[in-house]
Formats: structure tokens, C-alpha cells, sequence
């Protein structure tokens, strides 16, 4: 029969972060500083810094700028996975934007490997380097653009090197009204990635899919989950309380 998946998605409707408190080295360009919150272990106040730059050189459309939801999906994970030793537990990161989340992740001894768009990918390079002392070097960063084909050939490059699996899949903010047309090249990605299976039945294991959401157009979001369902991947809602 049919395999349901189901992945929590973490809803963020309230602001929840300050205003940026440093301008950088122009007008452009502003650094961000984020003490990672939730939990008690490894990674627990360690301060990201974030450089943002929605107009300048290095925009990169959405993701030259800090959301509210990869905040909630940083603080979620770190409750999530407190007490838990990530390491050698391999992370991907889609749509990583300025790369919070994963750099969250690798504070907490994960190995990440961050994807984004080409033209993201400059100015996550320069944050992903911008906080070695916090990641430890345990970040990768990639380009992924999403889609059946092009996942798969990612995937499939990733074993011709000898790279191990992703045990955990996590998106901030991946869903706008804007992408629309981008919807079912992100529900081809994601079924990829859930239906990853090993060769080693002993060894198989459950890929953990997180992603946090702010609802801005109900009605034309609505179409990506219904893309989801299709494909039998189900999104079970959850809270920061939760």
C-alpha cells in the first residue's frame, strides 16, 4: 500500500526578532546578531551573526534578508533535539537563505550542508565564513535547484563522493505566493529526498523533514500542500509550545 509521510510544519505569524543593531561596511549591508535559545545543551547561547543585504551587491532576492521563521525553526529544533548528540547526524538545509538554521544546527554538532539558488549563494558563502569559530567548519554550502531531476543528480553526486545520507531535512520560510510557480518543483524535492532508501535494510532509517511556515496567502499556499498530499507526504502543524 501506500506510504503516508508526515512532516511537522512549524507556524510563525508574530515578529519575533529586533530590529537590526550594526551597520556594516555600507548602507547596504547589516549585521544581525542571534543567540540561539531553546533547549539546555550543545549550541545553547552561542551568538550567529548574520550579515544581511537586501539592496546591495550581494541581494540575493528573499534570501539576502532574516525571517521570522527561521528564527521559530531554530529555536523549535533546539528544543527538539536537546540532550541529543548530533554528531556525525548529517543535515540539508533547503532554501537556506542567510543559512541561520543550519549554522544553528552545526552549533549543535550536526554536519550541514546549506542549498540555495545561485544568486543567493555569495552572500551565504560570506555568512557561512563569517561564523567559523560558531560552525565549527561543520557547514557546507551548495547550489540545489529544486526539482525531481536536478535532486537526484544532487543526491546522486553526493554518493559518487563518498558523502553520507542526510539524516535531516529542514526549510524556513520556503512557501511564498510570489514562488507559486516553484510549488511542485519544491513538492518533487521533498519527495525525493523522503523516499531516500539504503541498501542495508539493517541500516535503513526515517529521514526527519522540518519546515517552518507564515501563512501569507492561504488560498494560493493551499495548492502546495494539496501538492504534498498528492504525493503522499502529509504536513502536521505544531507550535513553538508544542
Amino acid at each position: 500500500g501506500s506510504v503516508t509521510r508526515i512532516i511537522p510544519v512549524i507556524a510563525a505569524n508574530e515578529p519575533i526578532f529586533n530590529k537590526p543593531n550594526e551597520l556594516w561596511e555600507n548602507e547596504s549591508l547589516f549585521e544581525r546578531r542571534i543567540t540561539i535559545e531553546g533547549g539546555t545543551g550543545r549550541g545553547r547561547g552561542s551568538v550567529v551573526r548574520l550579515l544581511e543585504d537586501p539592496t546591495g551587491t550581494l541581494a540575493g532576492g528573499n534570501g539576502a534578508t532574516l525571517w521570522d521563521c527561521s528564527l521559530a525553526l531554530t529555536r523549535i529544533l533546539a528544543e527538539r533535539y536537546d540532550g541529543y548528540d548530533l554528531t556525525g547526524t548529517v543535515v540539508l538545509e533547503l532554501g537556506a537563505g542567510l543559512g541561520l538554521v543550519g549554522m544553528a544546527m552545526a552549533a549543535m554538532g550536526a554536519r550541514v550542508v546549506a542549498t540555495e539558488r545561485a544568486i543567493t549563494l555569495p552572500l551565504l558563502r560570506r555568512n557561512v565564513d563569517f561564523n567559523k569559530v560558531v560552525v565549527g567548519g561543520r557547514v557546507d554550502v551548495a547550489e540545489l535547484s529544486w526539482g525531481s531531476k536536478e535532486t537526484k543528480a544532487f543526491l546522486a553526486e553526493r554518493s559518487r563522493s563518498g558523502d553520507p545520507p542526510f539524516d535531516i531535512v529542514i526549510g524556513s520560510d520556503l512557501v511564498f505566493p510570489s514562488n507559486s510557480d516553484a510549488y511542485s518543483l519544491l513538492a518533487d524535492t521533498l519527495t525525493v529526498l523522503l523516499d531516500q532508501k539504503t541498501t542495508d535494510v539493517k541500516n535503513s532509517k526515517t529521514i526527519d523533514m522540518w519546515q517552518s511556515h507564515e501563512p501569507r496567502r492561504p488560498d494560493v499556499e493551499a495548492k502546495f500542500w494539496a501538492m504534498l498530499e498528492d504525493r503522499g507526504i502529509c504536513a502536521r502543524q505544531i507550535t513553538l509550545s508544542d
